[in-house]
């Protein structure tokens, strides 16, 4: 018994590297590359209570890494296979968002993130910021966004 799951596991290995040896990529990969509790100014003097950017490439992601005023050093991306998403969002302070995947709606022009379930919050709410990193075909294509029940028009290029 312990043999064939040993077989079944190397061949599980064996089979996923010849994926990745053939070149075949994942549209449906995302990495939460940084999150802070800060969101931009204009969200909170204008009462947004959810925004969307995508950055194609670096100097975009610097222009929006400010607008947000995040503090940590702007992480590196490869902008030829992958794009970034920032999102701000307001939270409870019980019950922090955990983004667990996306799905793509509409002819891929909306993206709706999916949320880990949460239950018993409390009904203050702190700024976040979440700066994700996804496949530039999905992003490119990106002109909505669905978070925890709200959808909003995705700002950038």
């Amino acid at each position: 018994m312990k043999l064939l799951f040993f077989l079944y596991i190397a061949a599980s290995i064996f089979l996923t590297g010849c994926d990745i040896a053939s070149g075949e990529s994942s549209d449906d990969y995302l990495n939460v590359l940084y999150q802070e509790d800060r969101v931009p100014i204009d969200m909170i003097k204008e009462h947004i209570q959810f925004s969307a950017y995508k950055a194609l490439d670096e100097t975009t992601l610097i222009e929006y890494w400010n607008h947000f005023e995040l503090e940590g050093a702007i992480p590196e991306i490869d902008f030829d296979t992958s794009a970034v998403v920032i999102l701000g969002t307001f939270e409870p302070s019980t019950c922090p968002h955990y983004i667990e995947g996306f799905e793509q709606k509409d002819s891929n022009h909306t993206v709706a993130f999916q949320l880990m379930p949460y239950d018993n919050c409390s009904f203050d709410s702190k700024p976040m910021s979440f700066v994700l990193e996804m496949d530039r075909d999905v992003v490119k294509k990106m002109n909505w966004v669905e978070f925890d029940r709200e959808v909003v028009e995705v700002q950038g290029t």
